[in-house]
């Protein structure tokens, strides 16, 4: 489980993020920016490949599921949302797709 004292990770667009897998010992999401290189490490849970691989794939899912619960609440609260510089409601985004990623993975 994450700990309070954990930094944060600030400005993170879906091609600062890179897959890794080293068979047998761990599965590994590096978040990266171009200033500083890798800002942080994400290691799954797991006792093997499949369960690490698991637990990464219901992570993603939970966070996807967050940014729509963000979204429908952005819906209902129409004066939450952000206006243009021209006075107009910003629209808001469309679900992601789960597929055509930018995201890439790599075996050691």
């Amino acid at each position: 489980m994450a700990r309070p004292s954990t930094p944060s990770i600030h400005n993170i667009e879906p091609d600062d993020l890179s897959a890794s897998l080293i068979p047998g010992k761990l599965v590994s999401v590096a978040f990266c920016d171009d200033r500083h290189g890798y800002v942080g490490l994400l290691y799954p849970a797991g006792a093997t490949d499949r369960e690490r691989l698991e637990n990464l794939l219901a992570i993603a899912a939970r966070m996807r599921q967050a940014a729509l619960d963000l979204i429908a609440a952005l819906a209902d609260a129409p004066q939450a949302r952000l206006h243009t510089s021209d006075g107009r409601v910003a629209p808001l985004p469309d679900a992601a797709p789960l597929h055509g990623t930018t995201t890439t993975a790599v075996t050691a």
